[in-house]
């Protein structure tokens, strides 16, 4: 039953796909007095112990025994010094390299399930080989509520099958309650359609599409936010156009795609927007004309579907979502025959949380999700709907959609200024924000943006186009290249680093691209994450001029060629011992006796090779009243050809007052920076 009343269709533990495992460690669950005193036996007394011969597990693991794997883990060094010979040579009666262990020494191990926290253990007794981590694997074992194992008090893991009738009639509830209750969620009148959507044409139970010119008619419509996960060979081409308006390759378009249409039947609409078949994407002139659109198509869309689960657009998300889970057949008696669902990854999905979303490992995405005034979304695990007014799921009620935000990847976990609030705010509105959390909501998008992922680089300021320009009315003031002229002086103060390791991308740093993106002063000009510090200083440096050029006008929010910014600050050059990330070396490069100090330094690309004179500029100072002698600012080197043009390679902080960075060693100077 969900949390509104409906009552959904389940996913059932016999239809998961069954785990590796030899046919030894699997009678261990089949052979009911076994299984008794796995499930039964108190960790006290260690479980279920048994013991099998080295070679014999061995050559389980050649056919990658789950169990097995784990047993042999404590003797991997002594397997490394024979590692030119594979498990699969025992199958083919390759001699054994006689480095490894005795092959018919038995080994001795105890199974194990816990109540406690739901896990299932596998030791083994023997001491480690080679100095090794005595052996211990466990894994989070669950079934399902329709599995006769659900009776032995497991964990259960409800996974709602997305496919059926009670899923679409939720979600449809969802929607229909939304338009008719919450005023906050916008007026249910039509609005003005994008140039081209996705109609469907259904006839019985049959279902096919073809591409529709709206030609400035209103109507309603949803949207679609997705990974591609590469080109998709059936995108709307100029070759393809007219054939498309006909009617669509229903039956070959990628899984999301179709499945897209299949839930926008289902909710009632006959229209849907998705960008591949919406925008042609081979003509730059189609591109030029819809880009900017795509604010107005997502916030005007009645709902996007969000399809939070797929890393590539040929996987669907209406299919059943097993999320690493393992099936496991298990017999305790003749009246209990079930399944019990083993995950080796973590907690998350057995405990029913969440986990880091692929959908919000994509750059383009963020705007598609901000931008929209209902989405519906298919994460790995069951179903969310989120609007202004709140959040609906299908097994909770009323979640808490701050911390579903964060879990999930559509908001950063530490966030402090929401930017979905900011956005609330129309463009004619006659409430003054105040400029601190306008700063913070903008720089918290950025510091989410930039930790995502971009195929195209040249893709880096337009994927955030739209939300740059739903914001600009709280700026009023020109955007530039990713900064706002209003608000310049602290919008240079980022600084990249090293994020910490993403699931399934290990940690990020930041790159420089070898195409131009955007003047070294911005953050887009630069691949990898950034971070804005909250710094209690002041402006110690004026803005003279800045300006950059535009690759095309129809995108005012969009790329550029170039762009110039030209300071008044105090500068300071002097020569850095060895520039790392860091605390770094200083000293006077024309009067080595002074001696030398300490400066922090961030460079923008770790390990990057600079000159090893550079100039500090001076953006940030202490106030006037503080005792505290301190400034921040860019590094700055020459531009190869000219020594009256820079560009920035990275931050420092500085908290010296003597030797080459006494105060008296810093001349004020007009700065151009490329």
């Amino acid at each position: 039953m969900s949390s509104s009343g409906h009552s959904l269709s389940m996913l059932s533990a016999s239809t998961f796909p069954p785990l590796k495992a030899c046919a030894s460690c699997k009678a261990l669950f089949s052979t009911p007095s076994i299984a008794q005193q796995i499930f039964q036996t108190s960790q006290k007394n260690g479980g279920y112990k048994y013991q099998r011969k080295r070679i014999e597990v061995e050559e389980s693991v050649a056919i990658s025994c789950t169990f097995c794997k784990s047993i042999l883990r404590p003797d991997s060094a002594a397997y490394e010094q024979g590692k030119e010979w594979q498990w699969e040579d025992l199958l083919l009666g390759v001699s054994r390299p006689s480095s490894y262990p005795l092959a018919h020494e038995s080994l001795t191990c105890a199974m194990s399930y816990d109540p406690r926290n739901g896990k299932l253990h596998l030791k083994r007794m023997e001491q480690p080989k080679l100095g090794s981590e005595p052996m211990h694997f466990s894994t989070f074992a669950t079934t399902t509520a329709d599995d006769p194992m659900a009776s032995r008090g497991l964990n259960l893991v409800d996974m709602i099958d997305r496919r059926s009738s009670e899923s679409q009639a939720l979600a449809l509830s969802w929607l229909q309650q939304c338009k008719l209750g919450h005023p906050q969620c916008g007026p249910n009148v039509p609005t003005e359609l994008p140039s081209r959507l996705v109609g469907l044409v259904s006839s019985g139970d049959s279902l096919s599409a073809r591409l529709c010119l709206s030609e400035g008619s209103k109507g309603n419509y949803l949207a679609l936010s997705y990974c591609w996960g590469g080109p998709q060979k059936y995108a709307t081409t100029l070759g393809c156009i007219d054939e498309y308006k006909e009617q669509l390759p229903y039956e070959h378009l990628p899984a999301t795609i179709r499945d897209a249409i299949k839930v926008t039947h289902s909710l009632g609409h006959r229209y849907i927007w998705i960008d591949a078949l919406c925008i042609v994407q081979d003509s730059p002139a189609d591109l030029n004309k819809e880009l900017p659109k795509m604010k107005q198509t997502y916030q005007n869309a009645d709902l996007t579907i969000s399809v939070a689960c797929a890393d590539v657009c040929t996987e669907g998300f209406l299919n059943p979502q097993y999320n690493g889970f393992f099936r496991l057949p298990v017999q305790l008696d003749e009246s209990t025959s079930g399944n019990i669902l083993m995950n080796d990854q973590t907690s998350t999905w057995a405990r029913g949380r969440g986990s880091p979303e692929p959908l919000n490992q994509r750059a383009w995405t963020l705007q598609e999700s901000l931008l929209s005034k209902r989405l519906l979304i298919f994460p790995k695990r069951g179903i969310f709907y989120r609007c202004r007014a709140g959040c609906r799921s299908d097994n909770m009620k009323n979640p808490d959609w701050s911390f579903w935000a964060g879990r999930f990847g559509y908001r950063r976990e530490s966030e402090e200024s929401p930017l979905e609030e900011l956005l609330l705010y129309p463009d004619d509105t006659k409430t003054k924000v105040p400029m601190p959390i306008v700063r913070r909501g903008w720089f918290n998008l950025v510091e989410s943006y930039t930790e995502r992922q971009l195929s195209v680089a040249n893709d880096k300021l337009i994927a955030v186009s739209a939300l740059a320009e739903s914001l600009s009315h709280l700026f009023s003031c020109d955007y530039v290249a990713g900064l706002w002229r209003s608000d310049l002086i602290a919008g240079l103060c980022w600084q990249s680093y090293r994020t910490t390791k993403v699931p399934g991308r290990g940690s990020q740093r930041a790159e420089r691209p070898t195409q131009y993106l955007a003047p070294s002063w911005s953050w887009a000009s630069i691949m990898g994450p950034v971070q804005y510090n909250e710094y209690q200083m002041v402006p110690a440096a004026e803005i003279l001029h800045v300006e950059v050029t535009l690759v095309s006008v129809q995108i005012p929010f969009g790329a550029v060629t170039d762009g110039i910014l030209i300071l008044n600050a105090l500068v300071r050059e002097v020569k850095l011992k060895t520039a790392t990330t860091g605390l770094t070396s200083v000293f006077d490069p024309v009067r080595p006796e002074i001696g030398h100090t300490y400066l922090t330094t961030s460079l923008d690309i770790e390990h990057e090779e600079i000159p090893d004179i550079v100039l500090l500029l001076t953006l940030l100072t202490q106030p006037e009243d503080s005792d505290e002698k301190r400034n921040s600012g860019l590094i700055l080197v020459n531009v190869r050809g000219s020594n009256e043009t820079h560009r920035r390679v990275g931050w420092f902080d500085n908290y010296n007052d003597v030797g080459p960075l006494a105060h008296d060693t810093w001349i004020e100077r007009r700065v151009k920076i490329v």
